[in-house]
């Protein structure tokens, strides 16, 4: 978790990972701080109950990402998405996400659920599969 005032610059992941919530390929949850310049180019995997998956963040509460990409496939059940699962009141500016996107309800090609907050300048290049909320760059 990256919190309050936290930031992260010029980083990268490249390794697969599974888990069950707020799970990223970069950061599981990002609370108030600011991530930019960084990459994710793992899978992330969540199980049947997972909710919060993102090829780069999981969670975003409040925190804002700036100039990032994420090129893994992103499977999970609930709230996923190619860059981030969710945002609650967050901001996402010139990112994108190259990966599919699988999961059951709302799932987005750059992110899954937003709930406040802004995107800008981002896009979504993935195929995104999911049964309910299901869309190329947001779900909701």
């Amino acid at each position: 978790m990256a919190g309050d005032g936290s930031s992260v610059a010029d980083c990268y992941a490249t390794g697969s990972l599974t888990g069950t919530k707020e799970v990223g390929g970069l950061i599981g949850e990002l609370a108030g701080g600011m991530v930019s310049r960084c990459h994710a180019t793992g899978a992330v995997t969540g199980g049947t109950n997972s909710n919060y998956q993102g090829g780069l963040v999981g969670y975003i509460s409040s925190g804002v990402l700036e100039s990032c990409y994420a090129t893994g496939s992103v499977t999970g059940n609930r709230c996923v998405g190619g860059l981030v699962g969710c945002i609650s009141d967050g901001h996402i500016s010139s990112c994108y996400a190259t990966g599919a996107a699988t999961g059951v309800e709302t799932v987005g090609g750059l992110l899954g659920f937003l709930v406040g907050g802004a995107v800008s300048y981002g896009y979504a290049t993935g195929t995104v599969q999911g049964t309910s909320f299901t869309g190329g760059l947001a779900a909701i």
